[in-house]
Parts: structure tokens; sequence; C-alpha cells
């Protein structure tokens, strides 16, 4: 059964990619960014607590949606906030790392089932980064904003 939510997950995961970059084209790849870092954050929380087959099934295409759009999301944003020149580079280290964070998600996950018996502790701590993720994007939002109008203030001024 494990393999067949993993499939589903990831059939899903493809129309995530897909759908998120289309979200990118009209809203915005940080805004695209924060709704499917959002969904995969709250997400998260529910596998422990899903009990059967059918919940796990439709809770893994839902987090397959998310899940996916959040690197395809993270790709965009790395490519939209770096310089020109740097833009192989960027994305290559915004991959890296958020391998590098699955990788110990995945180990956590097992830490936290050998120590408890269950998964309860480590879907909660994968939603906790995704909190301190939906922070930065905020916070990072909030910067971005703040640029553009004072370069829109700039522009105001030069003009008059």
């Amino acid at each position: 059964e494990a393999a067949g939510l993993l499939t589903v997950m990831m059939i899903f995961g493809v129309a995530g990619r897909i759908a998120t970059g289309r979200v990118a084209d009209r809203i915005g790849n940080l805004r695209a960014y924060v709704i499917v870092s959002l969904a995969q954050t709250a997400l998260a929380l529910w596998f422990p607590h899903v009990h059967t087959l059918a919940g796990l099934y439709a809770l893994a295409a839902l987090f397959g949606l998310g899940y996916a759009g959040v690197m395809t999301a993270l790709i965009l944003c790395a490519r939209e906030f770096s310089p020109p020149h740097n833009t192989g580079l960027s994305i290559g280290l915004v991959a890296f790392f958020g391998w590098i964070g699955m990788a110990l998600g995945a180990w956590q996950g097992g830490l936290f089932y050998d120590l408890n018996g269950d998964y309860v502790q480590a879907f909660l701590n994968s939603s906790i980064a995704g909190a301190i993720n939906l922070l930065i994007l905020g916070l990072l939002y909030l910067y971005t904003v703040r640029w553009a109008g004072r370069g829109a203030l700039r522009e105001s001024t030069a003009i008059a």
C-alpha cells in the first residue's frame, strides 16, 4: 500500500508542478510559493491522524499537489530574486538545500519512529519547519512590497 500511496502522491505531484507554474504566472512566484507551502505545511499534520486507506490516498493526492508545487515555486523564486549572472548557481543552491531538507526529514522521521513508535512527532516537526518557512516567506514578501514601493516612489519623484 505504501508504494501505491507514493505513486498517487507523485502522479498528483506532476499536476502540482504544472498548476503551480500556471498560478505563479497569474499571481506571482512568491505568492504561489506561499500558497503551496501553506498547503504542504497544513497537510503534513494530518498524515498520522488519518486511519483509513481511502483517507490516506486522498491526503496523498492533496499533499502531492502542494509538495511538488513547492519545488517548482522554489526554482521560480530563485530565478526571480537572483541576479541574472547568478541564476544557475542560485537555482542549484536552492535545489541542493531543498534536497538536504527532504533527506533530513526522512531521517528524522525514522529517528522519531524508533524513539516513539509512531510518526506524530516527525510530522509535527515537518509542520514546524513549514511554519518557519512561511514566516521567512512572509518577511520576504513584506520586504519586496516595501522595495517595490520605494522604486515606485523614486520613479514618481523623478518624473515630477
